[in-house]
C-alpha cells in the first residue's frame, strides 16, 4: 500500500492503547479512508488486539460516554461488525472514551481480595522507572516520585504519600513516539482465592493534578490485561502493544479529562474480567497531556498525582 505501514501500525497501536493524540487519530482516520489497503491492515489490527477466540459468540465490548463510569464489557455476536465499527470511527471521527473486550464472561460469583501491592502508596518502597517491572507485586514504568505530604495544593488522598508523575518516558525507552506517562503493576493471580470460571474486577485509582497553565488539557487512561503468560519475561519489547496481541482479556479507560480542580480527586475506573486461566493481571494508570499536541520530545508533568488504587472483584451475572 502506499501509506508507509510502520506509520499506520504505530498509529493504531497509540489509538488502542489509549495514548493517540488527536492529531494523530486525525493521522490515522485519513490513511484508513485514502487507502484501502490500510482498511484491510487496520481490520487485522483490530483483530489482534481483541485477542479472539475461535468462537466468536464470546467476543465482547462496549463503548461508554459517562467519562467516570466503569468500562463494561457487553456481548456482540459477530467480531465482522465490530471491526467495521471500529474503523467507521475512525472515517466518522467518532473515538470512543471506554472500550473493552474479553473472551469469555464472568458468573455472578465473588472472589477474595485482588492482591495490589501498595495501592495508597504509604510504603517506603519508591516506584521503578525503567517500564514494566521485572518482578510483580511493584509499581514501575515513566519517571515518577513518591511524594508525602501536600503539594503543589494537592493533598493526598488518603494517608500521607501519593504518587506523581513526572514525565513521559523511562530509563532507556525506545519507544520515540510516547506521549502519557505512566505506572504499572504486574499482579500474581496465583495465589488468588477465586470461584471457579471467569470473574470481573474493578479496577480504580484517584487522580488529581494542580491547575494546568493556558492552553494546556490533559487526559487520565487506565488499562487492565489479564494473561496466562508471566509479563515479567517481556520487559525487552519496545512498547506495551504486545499486551493487547498475547492477552487473555483487557479493558481501558482512555478517555477522562482532568477537572483542574487540586482540592478534588477525580476516580478513574474500569472493569475487566479475568478468564480462569489467567495467571497475572497487569494494570496500569497514565495522564496524557493532549493540548497542545505533544511533541517528539518527553512531556513534563508539572503537578499530576495518582493514589488510592484498588482492584476489586464484582458481582456480575451471565447473559
Amino acid at each position: 500500500m502506499n501509506a508507509d505501514q510502520n506509520e499506520l501500525e504505530a498509529l493504531a497501536t497509540a489509538w488502542l492503547m489509549g495514548q493517540a493524540t488527536p492529531e494523530q487519530a486525525s493521522r490515522l482516520g485519513a490513511l484508513v479512508e485514502a487507502e484501502p489497503a490500510a482498511r484491510d491492515r487496520l481490520l487485522v489490527l483490530a483483530d489482534l488486539h481483541a485477542c479472539l477466540m475461535t468462537d466468536e459468540r464470546l467476543w465482547a465490548e462496549r463503548f461508554e460516554t459517562a467519562r467516570l463510569e466503569p468500562a463494561r464489557p457487553v456481548t456482540v455476536r459477530r467480531r465482522i461488525p465490530a471491526a467495521l465499527a471500529f474503523v467507521a470511527g475512525l472515517l466518522f471521527g467518532f473515538v470512543p472514551l471506554v472500550f473493552g473486550y474479553t473472551r469469555s464472561e464472568p458468573k455472578n460469583s465473588v472472589a477474595g481480595p485482588v492482591p495490589v501491592v501498595d495501592g495508597d502508596f504509604e510504603s517506603d518502597v519508591a516506584p521503578g522507572m525503567t517500564g514494566l517491572a521485572d518482578r510483580s507485586g511493584v509499581w514501575s514504568g515513566d519517571i515518577a516520585a513518591l511524594v508525602t505530604g501536600p503539594q503543589q495544593a494537592v493533598k493526598p488522598f488518603s494517608g500521607q504519600r501519593m504518587f506523581q508523575f513526572l514525565r513521559s518516558d523511562y530509563e532507556g525507552e525506545r519507544f520515540t513516539r510516547s506521549a502519557t506517562g505512566e505506572v504499572l503493576q504486574v499482579i500474581d493471580l496465583r495465589g488468588w482465592s477465586r470461584p471457579a470460571g471467569p470473574v470481573a474486577v474493578e479496577v480504580s485509582g484517584r487522580v488529581n493534578a494542580v491547575r494546568p497553565s493556558a492552553g494546556e488539557e490533559y487526559r487520565w487512561v487506565a488499562h487492565a490485561f489479564a494473561l496466562d503468560i508471566d509479563p515479567t519475561t517481556r520487559r525487552g519489547e519496545p512498547d506495551y502493544s504486545w499486551l493487547y496481541r498475547e492477552c487473555l482479556a483487557a479493558a481501558h479507560q482512555p478517555g477522562v479529562l482532568d477537572d483542574d480542580d487540586a482540592t478534588r480527586w477525580q476516580r478513574v475506573a474500569l472493569e475487566a474480567f479475568v478468564p480462569e486461566s489467567a495467571s497475572f493481571l497487569v494494570v496500569s494508570f497514565g495522564v496524557q497531556r493532549t493540548q497542545p499536541a505533544p511533541t517528539a520530545e518527553p512531556t513534563n508533568f508539572s503537578g499530576h498525582y495518582l493514589d488510592a488504587v484498588e482492584v476489586t472483584p464484582t458481582t456480575r451475572s451471565r447473559r
